[in-house]
Formats: C-alpha cells, structure tokens, sequence
C-alpha cells in the first residue's frame, strides 16, 4: 500500500531549466523525497532518507533552533581558479574559470581587515598553483587567522614545500582522497592516482600536520572507502577528520547517470551496516541535535546537509562510537525540552540547556574521555584551534553541496558555508553568497556557455545526457 504524506513545502529548482519551482518534502512508505513540478517539464524526484522516523526528528529539531540571522564563523576563499588537474566530477568545468582572475596579497589583506571572521579555507581551484601560497598564509596569520588549505595533494609529495606551509602557520590540510581503490580515481579524477595520494599521506604524517581527508563517495563506485577511510583514520592520529561528500550534479558532473546519487543520510545506512551496528544511524542523529544545538548557543550557522559524528580512538588502533561515553539518549530529553522552548524564549533556552547538558551527558564511562572533551569543548567555545588538531576524537563529517536536483531553499538561508571570490568589475575580493545560490549561479552560467550543450533527463533510466 503506497502513503503519502506532505512534511513540508519548500522552494526548489528544476534540474532542467534551473527555474524556480515550488517543491514538498514527502514521506512515501517510510523513506523521504524532495518532490518538485516544472510547468515546462514536470515532475521529478530526489531521495532524500530511507529513514522517515529520524529524517522527520532531525528536521523538526533544525528548524526549531537554527535561525538565518545567526553568523557565518568561517569563510571560504577561492585563492585562484587555476588547477593542475581535470577531475570528471569538477562542478565548475572550464568556461566558469575565465573570468575570475588571482586576487593580488593586498586585495586579500583588505578583505581580511574588513571582516572578523576566525577562520578560513583556501580553496578553488587548486590553491597550490599559487606560487605566493607561504606568503597568503603568512598574510592570515598576521591577523590571527586560522587557515586550512583545500587541495589535491600532488604539490605535496615535496616535503620541503609542505614544510614551507608550515613555517608560514598552515593550521590544516584538507586533502582530496577518495579512497583505496584506484578505480575510483580513475572514474573521479580521469587517472589512477592513488600511490600518489599514499604518498603524501605519509609525508604528512611524518611532519605532523594535522589533515583532514575530504572524500567523494558515489553508489556504486566507493561506498567501500567508508568504511576503510574510518578504519585508517583510527590508526593515524594525524587525521582529524575524515569529510564524505557525496557527488553533486554541477558542471562536469551534470551529465552523469543519476544512479551515482546519495545523499549524506545515505552515509549514516553505509556506517550501520558497515559496523554491524556499532555505530548506529540512530546515534548518529541524536548527536547531529546535540551538535545543532551546541551551534545555536554559538549563534552560529549550520546546514542540515551537513552532519556530523564522532569516534574516540583507543590506544590499540581501535574506536569507540562517542555515545559509549555519553548518553545521547537521556540527552535527547534535555533537547527535546530546547526544541520546545527556543523559538519563544531562546536566552532562557539557552541557559537551560547549559546548565542540563552535563547532568543529562554524564554516565560513568564519561570519566574515560571527560579531559578531552573539557580541552575540546573550551577550545571551541573560545575559538582556539585544539579541537581542529590531533587528539583521540575521530569526526566524520557526511556533506552534499546544493545541486539543481537537492536544492531546498528552506536549507539555503542556515548555510554555514560563504563563498570569496575575486570580483574585477568591482576589484576586490566580494561575498558571492552561501554556497548553494553560488552553485546554482555558477550552474546557470555554465549551461549557458559549454559548447552550446542543452542538458536533458533521460527518465528511463535515471541519467542526464547531451542532446
């Protein structure tokens, strides 16, 4: 028996013209869809969770207490849209790189004195085909930045270069890496790139440079890396985080088959199953409204396409899922509480919840990991980097930017993520928005000039094709 049922309605685009369309949230015998209809081409559907239950828990709770009005705490700054490879999957093809030239050192540092964010991302293109990348580090630091570098990695076989980014204050390296199984390099970055990628890996780990590893995971293609990438992550401290991304439909990537879709929810099913059950997708949400909470304490934003999880790591190389030392279910009473009460009275909501959050935590394994969470915790909460550096906890972060299949513009407002650029008709480095009206823009833009392609839905068989 097919139920429908009507969660929410929203605003979306078409995947086709990329023009605004209403859209509903819609729960179909138990799992969730984005439903939209175009008056030019009809209908179309996204999934969204297998998991109502929780889909619905979580995104009640992020409405509640997320507000459009809270900040952004870190910027992301496209250094340069150069780069040094051509990814399959790269959402920004080349016509959208011609016209967005290199911001010059004192374009940033004006920038930078104009806003007080703590921190930033260097990103783009590939930020390491700047030869001046010790000097735009150093130029941050001066203003007591923290900076994080996203890269591809292959300037980095060379130590001496990394040691360069280290000794101008590189507090970070996001590195691409997608894996242990070259076929997903060569479907992803057009070449079997990975003793590469091991490399500098190891290169890292020698120098003790705290790295992040930003993965792309498709059905079909590396679900396996999940969890392999966990399993490696718990074994070398030096990797903070390990950051899932799942594929986007934007530029390059608008052509391919849909059947390479997921969605971060999708990740939580691949860790259930993948550890038979220890960590737990249930867990997984329970400590997503811990962690939105916790954010809106801080005022800050965060987008429910990206979640996040934590492990603890042991001494032998193993881990724990983070609710075997905290007790997110009696928690859960606690937000449950905040829920309620925030929207109507959010300081006294406020105050509440810190002053409930250690009482309703607490259970006796607790002890085990109390200092780390006490050194974790006042870092954050001050804006001090330690939480963002080697320590016993394992975040895994599951993470989707907006693509004009995704897109909800109920989402769009809280996104944590604000996109710099260089703008040389104004000359200077310019807010381009959140990250999900960039996309879309840069999406309408690159339509319009890649080879004069029209893009179409082949509905038979769930792909996009060249007409």
């Amino acid at each position: 028996m097919n139920t429908e049922n009507m969660i929410r309605a929203t605003q979306s685009v078409c995947p086709l013209c990329l023009e605004s369309v209403p859209a509903t949230v819609l729960e179909k015998d138990g799992r969730v869809y984005l439903s939209k209809t175009c008056p030019r081409h009809g209908i179309s559907e996204i999934l969204l969770s297998e998991t109502a239950s929780l889909y619905k828990e979580l995104e009640s709770f992020f409405f509640s207490v997320m507000s459009p009005s809270f900040h952004i705490r870190e910027y992301e700054i496209w250094v340069t849209m150069r780069c040094n490879t051509s990814c399959t999957i790269c959402h920004l093809g080349d016509s959208n790189r011609i016209d967005i030239p290199d911001p010059s050192l004192e374009k940033i540092e004006e920038f930078i004195t104009r806003h007080d964010q703590p921190a930033y991302i260097l990103s783009g293109g590939e930020p390491t085909c700047r030869e001046d990348l010790p000097a735009i580090i150093r130029l941050f630091k001066k203003h007591g930045k923290h900076i994080s570098l996203h890269t591809n990695g292959l300037f980095l076989h060379d130590k001496d270069y990394i040691r360069s980014l280290q000794a101008a204050g590189l507090d970070r390296i996001n590195l691409q890496f997608d894996g242990f199984a070259p076929e997903a390099y060569e479907i992803f970055r057009g070449k079997n790139i990975l003793d590469k990628k091991l490399l500098v890996l190891k290169n890292l780990e020698e120098l003790h440079l705290p790295t992040d590893l930003n993965m792309t995971i498709a059905r079909g293609v590396n679900e396996q890396a999940v969890m392999d990438s966990v399993e490696f992550a718990s074994k070398h401290p030096f990797i903070s985080s390990v950051n899932f991304f799942t594929i986007c439909y934007l530029g390059e990537t608008a052509r391919w088959p849909l059947r390479y879709f997921l969605m971060p929810d999708t990740i939580g099913d691949i860790l259930e199953k993948g550890s038979s059950g220890r960590i737990s997708k249930r867990s997984i949400i329970l400590f997503q409204k811990l962690h939105l909470a916790i954010k809106s304490l801080r005022s800050e934003r965060y987008c429910l396409y990206s979640q996040i999880f934590v492990l603890f790591r042991k001494r032998d190389g193993t881990h724990d899922p983070i609710d075997r030392y905290l007790n997110l279910e009696r928690a859960d009473r606690l937000l449950r509480f905040y829920q309620r009460l925030a929207p109507r009275h959010p300081v006294f909501a406020k105050i509440i919840l810190i002053l409930g959050l250690p009482f309703f935590l607490m259970r006796w394994s607790t002890l085990v990991i109390l200092k780390e969470i006490l050194r974790t915790g006042f870092s954050f909460m001050i804006n001090k980097d330690y939480a963002l550096k080697s320590n016993p906890f394992l975040y895994l972060n599951f993470n989707t930017s907006c693509d004009p299949y995704k897109i909800d513009y109920g989402f769009v407002n809280h996104c944590q993520d604000e996109i710099i650029f260089y703008d040389h008709q104004q000359e200077h480095l310019v807010n381009q928005g959140v990250d999900g009206l960039r996309a879309i823009d840069f999406e309408r833009r690159y339509r319009k000039t890649a080879k004069k392609e029209t893009i179409r839905i082949d509905r038979e068989n769930g792909s996009v094709k060249k007409k």
